[in-house]
Parts: C-alpha cells; sequence; structure tokens
C-alpha cells in the first residue's frame, strides 16, 4: 500500500509529514521568555553625608531582525499549507481553475494574515516572526498586498531580491524594501546593560538643614534594606512576567502544532484512500485485460481498433493504441499493426513514436508504401518537410497510383511555398480520387483553372 507515497502527486504530503515533525519538536522544545538578571547594588555604610538613591532606568527595545534561513523555513512551512489547499482544490475544481485559484489563495492567505492582528502567515508564527512598517506598527493590506506582488518582482530578477535579505543591513528582500515593510522576531530583546538596568544617583538634600543630611548608620542600613527589597520585588515581578510570557508562547505553539497535525491527518487519510482506489483500479485493469488477452486473438484486437478510425483518423486515438498494444504483444512480427499504431500516435501529437512504429514496420515489410506515408506525415508536422517530401517519393515509387501520398507531397510542397510542384501534385490526388488536397489550395487562392497540365502518370 505505501508504494505509492512516493509517487509524485503525493510528494508534497510527505515532505508535509517531515517537516512537520521537526517543527512540532522544535515548537514544544522552544523556550519562551528569557529570564532578566538585575544586581541589587549595595550601599556603603560609611557613607553618612550623602544619601543614595537607586534609580531603575526604562529599558530600550532593539529589535532583532529576521535573518534569510528563518524566513526560508518560515516561506517553506507557507508553501506546504498552500499546496496542501490546491491539492484539494484540484479534486473539486480541476487542474486549470485550480492554477487560477491557487494564485488567489497565495495572495489572500500572504496579504490577509501579515495585515491582520497576528501580523503573520502560519509559517512565519511557527518561527515566531512577524511583518512590521518601519516604525514597527501592523501594515495594512495594502500595503501587504503590494508587498507580495513585489514578490513577483523579486523572483524575475534571477531571485537576487530575496537573496538580499541575507547582506542588507535591516534584513530586507527587494519586496520589503519596496512596500517599506520589516520582518522581525515576534518577542522583542532588549538592551539592559549594568548602566541602563540601574544607577545609583546620589542626591543632596539642600531644602534640608545641614545637620539633617548626616544621616545615623542604621538609617543609611534601613534604607539600604527597603532598597534591596523593592529590587528583589522587582526581579520577582519582572521573573513572574517572563514566566507568563513562555506560557503564553508555549500555547501559542501548541495551538499551530495541533492545527498542523490536524491538516496532516486529514491529508494523509485522504492521500491513503486514493492510493487504495488506484491500487484497485489498477489490479481490477490488469485482470481485466488478462482475461481479454486470454480471449481475443491479434487480429481481434486490430479490428477492434478499426472500428474506431473514421478513414483520415481515430475517433479514441488512446484507445486504438491500447488495442494495438495488446495486437503487438501477441504478433509482434506483424508490420500493419505498428504502421496502425503509428497513426493513432501522429493523432495525438506524439510524432518520434510514430516515426519509431513507421521505422519498425519499414524493417519488417520495406516495400510497405503506407508506413513511409505516414512517416513523411510525422515528419512534415515535425516541420522536416524536405525529409518528409523522401518519404513521399518513396511511398509513389512503390505504388505509382498512391492518391494519397501525392496529396501529402504536394500540401508539403505547398507549405514550402512551391505551387507549381504542390498544384501538380494535388491535382493529380484529385485525377486519383482524393481531391481533399485540391480543395484545401483552392481555398486558400491557389492551383486555380490556369494551374499547369498535369504530367502523365508513370507507369506501374
Amino acid at each position: 500500500m505505501f508504494e505509492g507515497l512516493f509517487q509524485p502527486i503525493h510528494l508534497p504530503i510527505v515532505i508535509a509529514v517531515v517537516v512537520i515533525i521537526i517543527i512540532g519538536l522544535g515548537l514544544l522544545t522552544r523556550r519562551g521568555g528569557r529570564g532578566i538578571r538585575v544586581s541589587s547594588p549595595t550601599l556603603s555604610s560609611q557613607q553618612s553625608t550623602v544619601a543614595p538613591v537607586l534609580t531603575k532606568k526604562p529599558r530600550d527595545k532593539v529589535i532583532i531582525y529576521a535573518g534569510f534561513w528563518k524566513r526560508f523555513a518560515a516561506w517553506f512551512i507557507d508553501m506546504i499549507v498552500t499546496a496542501v489547499l490546491c491539492y484539494a482544490l484540484n479534486f473539486v475544481v480541476g487542474v486549470i481553475v485550480m492554477f487560477i485559484w491557487s494564485f488567489f489563495i497565495w495572495w489572500l492567505y500572504s496579504a490577509v494574515m501579515e495585515s491582520s492582528n497576528l501580523q503573520a502567515t502560519l509559517g512565519k508564527m511557527a518561527l515566531g516572526i512577524k511583518v512590521t512598517d518601519l516604525n514597527g506598527s501592523r501594515i495594512s493590506f495594502g500595503r501587504a498586498t503590494g508587498r507580495y506582488f513585489g514578490m513577483f518582482i523579486s523572483s524575475i530578477i534571477l531571485s537576487i531580491g530575496f537573496i538580499m535579505i541575507a547582506f542588507t543591513k535591516k534584513k530586507q528582500g527587494l519586496h520589503d524594501i519596496m512596500a517599506g515593510c520589516l520582518v522581525v522576531n515576534k518577542d522583542l530583546e532588549f538592551a539592559m546593560s549594568e548602566d541602563a538596568a540601574t544607577e545609583t544617583m546620589f542626591h543632596e538634600t539642600n531644602s534640608q538643614p545641614a545637620e539633617e543630611r548626616i544621616h545615623p548608620i542604621s538609617g543609611v542600613k534601613q534604607q539600604e534594606e527597603q532598597q534591596q527589597t523593592k529590587h528583589k520585588e522587582e526581579l520577582a515581578l519582572e521573573n513572574w512576567e517572563s514566566e507568563q510570557h513562555a506560557k503564553r508562547a508555549k500555547k501559542k505553539s501548541i495551538i499551530i502544532l495541533i492545527i498542523l497535525i490536524v491538516v496532516l491527518i486529514i491529508s494523509v487519510v485522504y492521500m491513503i484512500s486514493q492510493i487504495n482506489e488506484q491500487e484497485g483500479s489498477n489490479h481490477a485493469s490488469v485482470i481485466k485485460t488478462q482475461e481479454s488477452l486470454q480471449e481475443l486473438t491479434a487480429p481481434d484486437w486490430s479490428n477492434k481498433s478499426q472500428l474506431l478510425w473514421d478513414g483520415e483518423k481515430y475517433t479514441d486515438p488512446q484507445k486504438a493504441i491500447e488495442y494495438l498494444n495488446n495486437a503487438i504483444r501477441l504478433q509482434p512480427n506483424e508490420a500493419v499493426y505498428y504502421n496502425n499504431r503509428a497513426n493513432g500516435y501522429l493523432n495525438i501529437s506524439q510524432y518520434q513514436r510514430a516515426i519509431d512504429d513507421c521505422n519498425e514496420a519499414i524493417r519488417l515489410k520495406p516495400d510497405f508504401e503506407m508506413a513511409y506515408n505516414n512517416r513523411g506525415n510525422a515528419y512534415c508536422d515535425l516541420g522536416q518537410c524536405e525529409r518528409a517530401i523522401e518519404d513521399y517519393n518513396e511511398a509513389i515509387r512503390l505504388k505509382p497510383d498512391f492518391g494519397l501520398a501525392y496529396r501529402n507531397r504536394g500540401t508539403a510542397y505547398l507549405s514550402q511555398s512551391n505551387e507549381k510542384l504542390g498544384c501538380l501534385d494535388v491535382k493529380r490526388a484529385c485525377d486519383l480520387g482524393d481531391c481533399t488536397g485540391l480543395e484545401e489550395a483552392k481555398g486558400k487562392g491557389l492551383c486555380g483553372e490556369k494551374a499547369p497540365e498535369l504530367p502523365p502518370a508513370p507507369a506501374k
């Protein structure tokens, strides 16, 4: 059953299995916030004339830009999500409509999610990054749309617009610069140097008498203990906030993981059902073919193919080729079967296969004029009219009253703007009972009443 897993049509889902497992492990082991250490300052007990007052400065936010590989991983996850949607859509609306809808799916998926409160697609959420404007604010839907279409410009210049992410100062691609956007980590880091974290500032209280400025040692110790207690409380509060942030990040990660797992389960179940259905269909087809092969002979299969011939082409070329395959399997040395199968390949524009079958027919029967004619048709359809004319000449040499070969050779001459020889051939074909080529030429304003007279037909 699992042999079908490695078919190309199921490759996106197989890749999704591996990627989701890796992402899941990464999300479950990801650390949320980092604790902020704040040193508790101590004051010298010998300082009596100056009262130390500890003041905490605001922490400066530092934007951490998302790097190239992190953004590539997010894009890869988004590609899998949208590929699963398009894969399912293929079975609902068909391939052509699916390609049209996939464009809108990608656009709306990117633009709506990046302009929402989330500011990120599922891939970016999984990697902990988001899209902002140059001020760090949420972007509008219009700007998100502009950024999405800017990706096409980044792509058509040999993807240089994407490679720029690895080398620009703010890790911006060309589409980011065009739209005025940044891609940053969701969890902003903080600049936290010792000077920025704490600073001991010494004040003199000038409004008090000089004698009151001198604090006793016990007062200094009491103030120091109060400051230490205050900073311990601040440190505990920051650690609690960090833990809460870690819990929220873990919850978000688990929710995203659950969504991805649900998508994976649905996709795998659907894929397995398709594999089972395909295997059952193939098994039934093999049994049916084996039974048919035991019942029918090679001429029977050939006759079945001839029932699909309307005089010019097969009404169902694929079915005719299937019948002739069975005939050749049962009787591989019959030149007619190869020639007839070449007609089927010509009907579905598989010209090289038609030439190969004609070659085999000529090998089995060197004077087979129809095989030369069909090979000439294949060469002419490939644009090799000179070579086609050589085959038509040989077909006419083998059968001088071969009207179809005259018609085809005349058509080849006309396609080369050789109206004289072309008109001679289509008129000869009409004399032999095949006026199709002459009527087509007259419809194009060629081979009128004043066309040159035909030479006598060669003796048989």
